[in-house]
Order: C-alpha cells, then structure tokens, then sequence
C-alpha cells in the first residue's frame, strides 16, 4: 500500500473541535476504572511551574506552614489555561483520597450547581463516607479540646482521661461513643463546635448541622439540608430556620467544608474555569459572588487547601486586589517555533502517524480518537534533534507558529484544515489516475503526501475569509454615516488621473480643510508580498499630501497575525481593523475616530508651522536690515572722522581698496572688516584723552594728563590692528593672483590653483594661532557696547575668520570660470 493511500485511509489526526473542558462537580466522583481523556501535552515552562506548585502541595507530608495556596492561570482564549488546568485535575485524581470540586463555568445560579454536587455526593457511597469522616474527625478535635480545656474538670473523666484523649486523637475512638459514655452535655459540645466555625461563618446552623449529622436519628435530614432542601421541623427546632438557597449560603457551606477538612489535615482542592463570566452577571449576582469567592480563597489559603482558577487577562485586571495579594498568578502564553512543532508531532502519533515518513501506523489501526492519549516527548532525528513532522514540512510548521501566534487552539484548527486541503487535493489525485477504458487503476503517485507552506496560507484563507467582501464595505458604509464623516470619490490633491495604487482605496474621508483618511480593504495578510502591496497604496496616497495630511486604514477580511499587524502598523503608521476580531464594528468606528483627530491634530500643528516658518523669516530679514544699518552708520561715522589722504597711501582717495576683486569676493573681505569694526564700536577719542575737545582746546581749569591702557587692552588692541592688516594683506595678494591669472587669459593651471591655495591655507592656519580677542579687554569708547553684545560679535568675528579663506578661495575660483565661460561677474582685472 502506498503512503498516499495510507494517507486517505486515515482518519484526520487533528481534533475537529480543539476545545478542552474540565466538566463539572459530577467530575468529582470516579466511577469505572477507565482514565480521563486527555490530549498531547507540551511542557511548557508555566505549564511546568504549576506542576511545582501541585507537587510541592501534595508531597508536603503533613499541614500547617504555608501549605494552602491559591493559584489563578491568566490568558487569553486557547493559550492553554484549561489544558493546564487538567493536568492539576489529573494529578488530583490519581489519589482518590483527595476530594476534587471542578466547576466548568460558574454559573449565575449557584445553588443549583451546589445541589447537583452535594446530591452527588451523598449517593457516592465512598465519597459520603468520607467527607462523614472528615466530619467525625474534626468533632473529635473539638472533643479534644474539651478535654484538655479549663472546663476539662467538670466533665470527671476519671483515670481514662489520657487514653480518651489519645484514642480520639488517633481516631480509634468515636466521638460520639465518648460523649455518650461521659456524659458530656451535647449543647457545650455545640457551643465549642460554633466558636470554632466562626472563623469560616459567622452563624451557628452549621455547627447544629455538623454535630448532628453524626447521630443516625438526624442523619438523613442533615444530609437533606446540604444538599439545598427545606431543612425539617426538628431542624429548625434546633436553630437551622432556612435551606441553603442563595449565593452567599453556598459559599458559606463550601467555607465550612474546606474548613473542615483543612483543620483535619485532608488535602482539598477546588478548580474553576471561565471565572470572567462572573463579571458579565447583573451587579447585584456579581457582587454576591465576588464576596463569597474572595472570603473562599482566603479560607483555602488559611486552611491548607488548593484552589485553581482561570481567568482572562482583562476581566483578572478587575478582580478585587485583595485576590491579587493572596493568589500566585500564572501568565501562559503562545507555543514558540519548538513547541508548535513538538504539537503538531504529537497530533501525529496519536492519530496514528509515524512523523518521519508520513505514512500510517499499523499500531494504531483502530482509529482510536486521539484525546485518549498523552504525548509530552515528540520523535527527533538522532543527528540533528529536529522534531519529525511529516507529512508537514518545517517552513509549514513554522508559518502555522507565526500565523497562530503561537496559540495551541489556533494551531490545532489550521493544522486540521491545511491537512483537509492536503487529502482532498491527493483524493482528486487519485480519482484522475483512474484509466476510463477498463477502470483500473494507474500507478499511485511516486511523491510522499506533503503539507506545505502553500496549504497553510489556503487553510487560514479558507477558515477566515468567511464574509463577504460587499458585507464587510456596508459595514465600513455605516460606520462613516454614524460618524457623520464626509466622503469623498477621489481627493483633488491626488490629481487627474489618479496614481495607480490609490485607486484601491474604497473610500475616502475628508477630514477638516486639506486631510483625508483612505479606507483600503484587503484579504488575509500572510506573506510580504501582502504587506508590500499595501505599503505601494500608502507611499502613492503619502506623495499627494506631502505634509503628512493622510493616514490610509487597513480594514483586513480575513486572518492578520501579531507580526503582520506589526508591519502593516509599521507601514501604514496606522493599526489595521480585522473583520475576524472581537467587535469589528466598534473597533472600525474608534479607529476613525481616533486617526480623524490625528489628522486634525497635524492640521492645526501644519498651520503653526507655517505661522512660526513666516515669523522666522520676517525676523531673519530684520535682522539682516538691522545688520546693514549698523554697517552702514559705521562706515559713515569711519568716513566722517577719518582725514582725506593726498598721498596715495590707505585710506587716501586713491586707495582702491579691493577694486580690482569681482564683487563677490570683494563682499567676503568688507563683510570680515565691518564685523571687526562692530566688534571695537565707536573708537577711542584720544584728543579728549590728551586733554582737549574737538577744536584743539583744553578747558579753563585744564591739567595735563596721561593716557593709560592695561597690558590686555594693549593685547586686544595689537590683535585687532593686526587682523585689519592680514585682511588688507590677504585682500591685496588675492588681488595680485587675479591678475597675474588674467593676464593669461585661459583657465588656471594647476601651478596657479596650488597657489591660491598655498595663500589663502597660509590666511587661514596664521588666524588660528592668533589670541582670541576678548570683548571684555577691549578698551571702552564715548559709546560702549554693553558685555552681552560684544560677545555675541566677538563669536561672529571668530567665525567670519575661521572661515575666510575658504570662501574666498571658492568664490575666486568660480569667478574666473564663470567669467570666462560667459557667466556669472568676470573680475575688474579680466574686463
């Protein structure tokens, strides 16, 4: 037989249904001697500390300390919580000695829940008998007590007094046969018994109940009472005036009972599923339950017991804190790449496959359903340890790892169906093979069944694209028209014709003025490609609106994982809505919502913007008027008090100054003198320091007097006189190689930009070396410049300087190339 065959004769390995309930309070009671279903389980490292924790609990080898624990296992939907849950129940049954209340959801009517338990109990002969036990035992206790108490006396026990003592201890005597024989009054018996319950519930008809479930004639009727009924007239008689009929009753029963058997030492555990659905019940239900459920977990806690809940995320932030305080908290999450893969192989083995080959195996021919087995260690390849999952390939398992999440019900489901694709794509296979002429049958195909990545993608598609595309636009339709939004067909700002991609947007929105929000649907986002498409729609949308006016919203009809809402999140700067998630109708309008008031947000920051970017400029051009104004008057105030030269030397009338140099580069060298010269401000009037005014004339009562300056003001002063004398020098010389480069009326050889180089690199380094010129060291003029501005000038000086030489060269060197190819200024020398 052919693997192919082997394949289509087998059943799918995969559970139709991957969900695993605990049961309920009936699971109590074990009945047969076959064992609990169970499915292939993955040890995981919170699975693995909450078998610590129950080890740790059952192996202690006696009460007291902190045995008691409670234990909440918080996840989402299918990470596992209720598989986990099993393993506590599994570990529990294994020791029938150990009573184990399960509840599979709690349920708004509890009492009803708590009756149907109680009547199972009382109609297991065993479990009966035992939790009487319990019952007799801690009424022993109470004896003890008694006994050994300061009313200890009055009792006259006489000479047995020890040995009642240690056989009611032991538990070879009978309370009741000891309270008979002494004659020990009942009502003190009962008054002990209420002062000891009243630390589990604050009332008396329980310790009535107790004691007198232990006397046949009351039996029957106290069993009547716990399990929910109408306690009896000599019930009532006695103190017991109501059943056990509401919320608060029921837990102050189960109160009792963990009570009970925690001051006996018998180990107890309680394990609840679903505890979220607690809080969708009405407030009056939820509050009752809330109060009973938070008094129950601190009696488990106090009284040596075990109580395992589950819980989701959310509806766990929302319990009382006192429960947060009191519980360990277990967080499972999803399975990583090993994991899925040792999941998906255990599926295999329990189906009946050996993975390695992909065929069927002959042990397990009677198509056993695969929960009745537990697989924790998944077959490997010797040499390289790999988990063996064929028929699957490995990049299979990893794409149903990553589009899973890693959650165990997820990988289970599009395991199922990738495999359903497999089999009916081989079925249709071998129905073709068939010959029509006599019917037989051709060769089987010679290629082993593969599931691979190409059927993973198909399964997920199949499973999640489930409405339709025009279903999933009305919707989007109706959440715009609640909003009120205005839409458009096409935004002007994409211009006529529209760029390709944007024409896949279905619906446009404008919001305020100038934005826009593109609703772009897509399918099931699997691969890159997928997210790639999406990323060319919003780049195209993103050009037309280039001041970030425009957020494109992904509204997925199909399957998206975490990683690949993370890339389109990355992509679109937008998180996508996805059809298949919880609320999809109000999760579309809050995400409107919420990129509507982004864009708004951008809109009114855009205009600051603008506002602040005009603010900046106009500022900037005062500045530069103000700046030519005090260049300006300091050049006026220059010319006005400096004497007119007839000599030809500088400052004289024949002093060009810088005339030969091309108006470009003559700016650069007056642009360095005038920041120098606003750095001295108004110069030091010597006349008046020798003693006279303008007109040569000293004052009536005029002394001679000398002129002093300290060495820094000498310093300041040879450094500023100095840099005025390397500018002019540098101007000149600049001047000179223009000219000499003109007169050989070609481009510059390199002999010729070597030079220019050599003196404007020879500016720049003897700058450098120059002691920085202190504002505070200048000497004052008539018109001081306060600190502040001086400072601020003496840091433009030094950059105007420091950067001199380059801008020259450069400015030069484009004026004698662009003077001779006919643009630009040519030089004075060249014209």
């Amino acid at each position: 037989m052919s693997q192919t065959d082997d394949f289509l004769r087998k059943d799918n390995p995969f559970p139709s249904s991957p969900v695993v309930q605990l049961g309920s309070f009936a699971d109590a009671v074990r009945m047969g001697t076959r064992r609990p279903k169970r499915y292939p389980t993955i040890v995981t490292a919170e699975l693995a500390r909450l078998r610590r924790q129950v080890a740790e609990y059952l192996e202690r080898p006696g009460p007291g300390g902190d045995l008691g624990r409670a234990v909440a296992l918080v996840g989402d939907f299918g990470v596992g919580k209720t598989h986990m849950a099993r393993e506590v129940t599994a570990a529990i049954r294994a020791d029938a000695s150990i009573p184990l209340w399960v509840i599979n959801q709690p349920a708004l009517d509890l009492v009803v829940v708590y009756r149907n338990r109680m009547v199972s109990l009382r109609h297991e002969t065993e479990a009966r008998i035992a939790f009487e036990r319990v019952v007799s035992a801690y009424y022993a206790n109470v004896v003890v007590e008694l006994l050994t108490g300061p009313d200890a006396a009055d009792l006259h026990i006489g000479p047995q007094h020890k040995a009642v003592i240690a056989g009611l201890s032991d538990g070879t005597f009978d309370p009741r046969k000891v309270i008979q024989a002494f004659g020990i009054d009942k009502e003190l018996m009962h008054r002990h018994l209420r002062e000891h319950l009243r630390v589990a519930v604050d009332h008396r008809r329980f310790a009535v109940a107790l004691a007198l479930l232990l006397e046949g004639d009351f039996k029957r009727e106290v069993w009547d009472w716990l399990t929910a009924a109408e306690p009896s007239q000599a019930l009532r008689e006695r103190g017991i005036d109501g059943p056990i009929d509401s919320t608060e009753a029921v837990f102050d029963a189960l109160c009792v009972f963990s009570f009970l058997q925690g001051r006996v030492g018998q180990r107890y555990v309680l394990v609840i599923d679903a505890l979220e659905t607690v809080l969708s019940w009405p407030q009056r239900e939820r509050s009752e339950f809330m109060n009973g459920f938070e008094k129950l977990v601190n009696t488990y806690v106090n009284q040596d017991g075990l109580l395992v809940m589950c819980i989701q995320p959310e509806p766990w932030s929302r319990m009382p804190q006192g429960l947060h305080e009191r519980v360990l908290q277990l967080w499972p999450t999803g399975l990583d790449g090993p994991e899925t893969a040792r999941l998906v192989s255990g599926y295999l083995r329990v189906g009946g496959f050996r993975p390695g080959t992909g065929a069927a195996d002959p042990g397990h021919e009677d198509h056993t359903d695969p929960s009745d087995f537990d697989t924790t260690e998944a077959p490997t390849r010797d040499d390289t340890e790999e988990v063996l999952v064929t028929p699957f390939t490995p990049e299979a398992v990893a794409a149903v790892a990553e589009l899973s999440n890693g959650v165990p019900r997820e990988v289970l489901k599009v395991c199922r169906q990738a495999w359903q694709l497999t089999r009916d794509a081989l079925a249709v296979q071998a129905a073709a093979a068939v010959t029509p002429a006599d019917g037989a049958t051709g060769p089987p195909p010679e290629a082993a069944p593969v599931v691979d990545v190409a059927q993973v993608h198909a399964a997920v598609r199949q499973m999640y694209e489930q409405r339709a595309d025009a279903d999933v636009l009305r919707t989007v339709e109706r959440a715009l028209a609640q909003g009120q939004w205005r839409r458009e067909s096409r935004p002007p700002e994409l211009g006529d014709p529209a760029p390709p991609g944007t024409r896949e947007v279905a619906y446009w929105v404008r919001v305020g003025a100038g934005a826009v929000l593109g609703v772009l649907p897509a399918a099931s986002v699997l691969e890159p490609y997928d997210v790639e498409r999406i990323g060319r729609v919003t780049r195209a949308a993103h050009r037309a609106f280039p001041r970030g006016e425009c957020e494109i919203l992904v509204v997925a009809n199909g399957y998206v994982s975490r990683a690949m809402r993370d890339r389109i999140a990355e992509t679109t700067r937008t998180s996508p809505v996805v059809v298949t998630d919880t609320g999809f109708a109000e999760r579309l309008d809050h995400a409107v919502d919420v990129l509507a008031r982004r864009l708004e947000a951008a809109q009114r920051e855009s205009t600051l913007d603008q506002v602040r970017a005009r603010l900046g400029r106009v500022t900037e051009q005062q500045s530069g008027t103000l700046e030519r104004i005090e260049h300006l008057d300091a050049r006026l105030e220059r010319l006005a008090l400096a004497p007119v030269r007839t000599d030809g030397g500088p400052g004289s009338a024949g002093d060009g100054g810088g005339a030969a140099l091309p108006q470009t580069v003559r700016r650069l060298f007056t642009e360095a003198v005038d920041a120098l010269d606003r750095l001295m401000g108004e110069p030091v009037d010597l006349r008046r320091s020798l003693g006279v005014d303008a007109t040569g004339m000293a004052p009536p009562d005029g002394r001679p007097q000398r002129v002093t300056f300290t060495a820094p003001q000498f310093q300041a002063i040879g450094v500023t006189t100095l840099v005025r004398m390397l500018i002019r020098t540098f101007r000149d010389s600049v001047g000179d190689w223009l000219a000499t480069v003109a007169d050989g009326g070609a481009d510059p050889t390199e002999e010729e930009r070597n030079s220019l180089f050599v003196l404007c690199r020879s500016f720049e380094i003897t700058v450098e070396v120059l002691p920085e010129i202190r504002p505070d060291t200048l000497p004052p003029g008539p018109d001081a410049l306060d600190r502040g501005t001086r400072e601020v000038r003496s840091t433009q000086v030094a950059e105007m300087l420091s950067t001199l030489a380059e801008r020259v060269q450069a400015a030069v060197l484009a004026s004698v190339t662009n003077g001779r190819n006919g643009g630009g200024e040519p030089s004075a020398a060249v014209r």
